[in-house]
Order: structure tokens, then C-alpha cells, then sequence
């Protein structure tokens, strides 16, 4: 039998597939779930699935849904060999990309000499974390110049723990902070500095990467992304926005995001005043790149190549970017912020959300209000 069903915890039953028809008939029944009569089919409609019982069939069968871009948790142990086991852990830990070097924890807690992953095998980093993570990336991108590529490099500072090399460190150390955060009696100024030795560092970094691309004169038709995942982790200076790392306010969920494209049209100096978010980052590159995207689920994302080429804006629809994190939920459009106590604020005249006008403006906070509770609804599903 070559059982295959989605599951996970918390989440219904949707599909069900097997060569027996009447076992895939009958769990589907009592799970409430659908009957794929083929791998395609049921890859389409689930998001991830459980292999159950193990067989010969079940590496091959595994294989194809990692391969279709979707999770997969083994109930047994069923590869028939090691070199199947290492297929497997390579496909479902390298979501896709063909080399790997880091760690796969949301924090890590040695900067320097760091033990990390390659290629799913334990080495220990060279020096500190964010400059042997550049020469990684120095070494991919000089081994496929040749060819099209894509290097995701994913750095972890700023962050704790407050670790910098000293020549970033010195440069900081007893440097006035003439900046502070909004609730500046929380800050930890030796925190702060060495965040700001670390964000030194981050730019030489970053300046590295792009100095090789013009080295190898990539440059003007390489596509450079830069942006963050959040506020600040402590309490510091965020250009006067309400919030942190942790919160759904601006300043908690805000980001950088620079592009450079010189040969795609993307000006210097361009600034895209529209909100945004991470969201739409893929259908956005799948456009620059002029290729389709795996998959057929609907996106939340917009592309934003015209806006960075510098098309109108005059047609861009309004739209609603919705926070979360622990629970909290809040919603952003091109004016407003609503926060998770039922806030409103008008972002443009009140970038620091200092005034809460839900009361004069009743019919926008309802509309936000009717906007998160359909969002909550959407996200149980």
C-alpha cells in the first residue's frame, strides 16, 4: 500500500492517496478529506503530508512531493539505504538551493569560530560569523560567474549576543550616541554601540559582495536585494517609530529594503513611496527574471517592477498589509495603521503613532476592524 495523507498538528485532513482505492476511500470518509487519484493531484492540494508504513516505493514516492515543493514528515524509518536517507535530507533541508552553508536555528549563540552546516555536514566557521558567511558567498558567486545564479546570504547580526570584532568594536566603543530610542531610559548604551559596530561591519560586508560583482563585472546584470526581517531587538534608536522587535507597531515590523539592478532599469535614487512587504518579493523577481513561478496557489504579494522602474503610480490599488506575532495582529495601508487593541493612527501625519484617531474616523477603523478579524478567520483555515 502506498499510503500517503496530509497532516499537520492542529490542521484537517485534506487529501488522501493510495493504490487501494478502497483504503484511500475509507480515510477519506472518516477524516472528511478528498481522494487524489494521483501524486500531481494530491501534491495540488495539500501543503504538506505524512508518508505512513514503510516500503520500497515510499523513497520514490517522498521524493516526488519534496521535489514538488512540499513538506513531508516520515511516520517510519523506509529509505533501503544511506545514499536514500541523504536524498531525502538534502531535498527537504535545502529548500531548493543547491549548496548550503549556515545554521538552521533562529539564533545562534557563537559569533566567532561558529560550528555551522554545509551541505548537511557539521564544520566549524572560520573567524567571525557575518565575514565567513561573505566569503562563502564571495566563493559561490566566483564559481558560477559563468552561468545565471542565485546567493541568499541571510545574516543574523545585529543580534545578540553582543559579540563584534574589536576593529568594529573600537571604532564604537566610546562614540556618542546622539540618537536614542523613543523610551531612551530603556536602552543599554553598550548594547546600542556594539549593535552599531556590528551594522559597520554588516556594511563592509555588503560592500565586499559588491565590489566583487564589480570585479567580475556582473554587476549590471545582477539584481542586489537588501532588506530586514524586523525592528530592533532592544531598545535603540528607529528613527522615532513606536515599537520593537516582538511588536506589530511600525517600528516592530518596519524594514530597509534597497534594490540595485543597473541593467533592469532600476534608477539610482528611485524611491517607492508604496507600502510593501516581504510578500512581495517572489512574484516581483519572477518578473525581473521572466520566468513563471512553481505552484498555482494564489498570492498575497504584488510584482513591484513597475514601481521600482519608475512606472506611474497613479493606478496602484490601496491594500492592506497585515502583522503578526504572538498572537498580536495589525493591518497597514497606504494612511493608516490599526493595531491590536483597535487603534488607529494616520501614518502620514502621525508617523510615530502618538495619536489614536479611530474615534474621528469611525467608518476606516471599521473597516480595518472587519479587515483583521476576516485575515484571523483566513489564517485558522
Amino acid at each position: 500500500s502506498d499510503l500517503i495523507f496530509s497532516h499537520v498538528p492542529g490542521v484537517t485532513f485534506t487529501a488522501v492517496h493510495d493504490t487501494r482505492a478502497d483504503v484511500a476511500q475509507e480515510l477519506a470518509t472518516r477524516y472528511g478529506a478528498k481522494v487524489a487519484a494521483s501524486l500531481d493531484e494530491f501534491a495540488a492540494l495539500v501543503d504538506a503530508a505524512t508518508v505512513a508504513t514503510p516500503t520500497v516505493t515510499h523513497f520514490e514516492i517522498a521524493k516526488a512531493l519534496l521535489d514538488r515543493g512540499r513538506h513531508v514528515l516520515v511516520e517510519k524509518p523506509f529509505t533501503e539505504t544511506p545514499e536514500q536517507a541523504r536524498t531525502l535530507c538534502d531535498i527537504a533541508h535545502a529548500r531548493g538551493f543547491d549548496e548550503y552553508y549556515g545554521f538552521t536555528s533562529g539564533h545562534w549563540g557563537e559569533y566567532f569560530d561558529p560550528p555551522l552546516e554545509h551541505n548537511g555536514q557539521p564544520v566549524r566557521g572560520k573567524g567571525f560569523i557575518a565575514d565567513d558567511l561573505t566569503d562563502h558567498a564571495l566563493a559561490f558567486i566566483e564559481k558560477h560567474k559563468a552561468k545565471p545564479f542565485l546567493c541568499y546570504v541571510p545574516f543574523n547580526t545585529p543580534h545578540s549576543p553582543w559579540a563584534v570584532p574589536e576593529k568594529f568594536w573600537q571604532q564604537q566603543k566610546a562614540a556618542p550616541i546622539t540618537m536614542r530610542g523613543q523610551e531612551g531610559e530603556k536602552e543599554t548604551l553598550p548594547e546600542t554601540r556594539c549593535a552599531l559596530a556590528m551594522v559597520e561591519n554588516l556594511d563592509w560586508n555588503v560592500g565586499r559582495v559588491l565590489q566583487r560583482l564589480d570585479e567580475l563585472k556582473l554587476a549590471d546584470n545582477t539584481i542586489v536585494l537588501y532588506f530586514s526581517d524586523n525592528g530592533p531587538n532592544t531598545w535603540r534608536w528607529n528613527g522615532g517609530m513606536k515599537g520593537r522587535k516582538g511588536s506589530t507597531d511600525e517600528g516592530g515590523v518596519r524594514s530597509v529594503c534597497f534594490w540595485r539592478w543597473p541593467g533592469g532599469g532600476i534608477q539610482p535614487g528611485t524611491v517607492v513611496k508604496e507600502i510593501a512587504g516581504a510578500i512581495d518579493l517572489l512574484p516581483t523577481l519572477t518578473a525581473f527574471a521572466g520566468i513563471n513561478r512553481v505552484g498555482d496557489k494564489p498570492l498575497d504579494g504584488r510584482n513591484l517592477s513597475g514601481l521600482l522602474r519608475g512606472a506611474t503610480r497613479s493606478g496602484w490599488p490601496d491594500r492592506m498589509i497585515f502583522s503578526h506575532q504572538n498572537g498580536n495582529i495589525s493591518a497597514r495601508s497606504q494612511q493608516y495603521r490599526y493595531d491590536n487593541a483597535g487603534a488607529l493612527f494616520d501614518m502620514v501625519s502621525d508617523p510615530n503613532q502618538a495619536k489614536n484617531v479611530a474615534a474621528e474616523q469611525p467608518e476606516v477603523a471599521a473597516k480595518f476592524a472587519a479587515a483583521v478579524a476576516a485575515w484571523r478567520m483566513e489564517d485558522r483555515k
